[in-house]
């Protein structure tokens, strides 16, 4: 028997298993495979048959409930987890214990040499000069003519107060 569809052959194992326990006599045997075998033999094997593929429909169903359980606690347990390495970073920063968490140091920057130290600072200077940046000093000296200049101030005559809102502070009135 060529079967593809496992549900489908438990399915019709299951229902010969039912039938012989409840349909076969007790002395009754069945020549199979060149032997005769009695009803428990029978249903015995049968049972180890179909055990396997009943175990990976289970573990089948398992699967299913624990991977929706891990895609519903993802984003939390991704959360925690990069708030417990920070914890772990911030308590054991530049020590050996780090490691053990799995977490690599900050590595220490080597020192410039005294060539890659003019090199950084002609660059900077390059750069301030391009860019046109300048220090507190050189914006402080930067001064323009400011010439001559008017302010007009219109005065229009101020509305009446309102009135003050009873047991209120005065001006309390309609404001929210």
């Amino acid at each position: 028997m060529k079967s593809t569809n496992h549900a489908a052959f438990v399915k019709k194992v299951d229902t010969f298993i039912l039938a012989a326990q409840t349909q076969m006599k007790s002395g009754m045997t069945l020549p199979i495979g060149g032997k005769q075998l009695d009803g428990p033999t029978v249903v015995g094997q049968l049972q180890d048959i179909v055990r396997p593929y009943k175990t990976i429909e289970s573990l089948r169903a398992q699967l299913v409930v624990s991977l929706a359980e891990r895609n519903a606690k993802a984003l939390a347990s991704l959360q925690f987890f990069s708030e417990a390495l920070l914890a772990v970073s911030l308590v054991f920063a530049n020590t050996p214990e780090l490691a053990e968490f799995g977490v690599k140091g900050k590595k220490q920057r080597k020192p410039l040499t005294a060539e890659a130290n003019v090199i950084r600072t002609a660059k900077a200077k390059a750069t301030r000069i391009a860019r046109g940046t300048k220090g507190k000093r050189q914006r402080k000296a930067i001064t323009g003519d400011t010439g001559q200049v008017t302010v007009t101030v219109k005065t229009e005559k101020a509305a009446e107060p309102p009135a003050a809102a009873p047991g209120g502070a005065p001006g309390a009135a309609g404001t929210r």
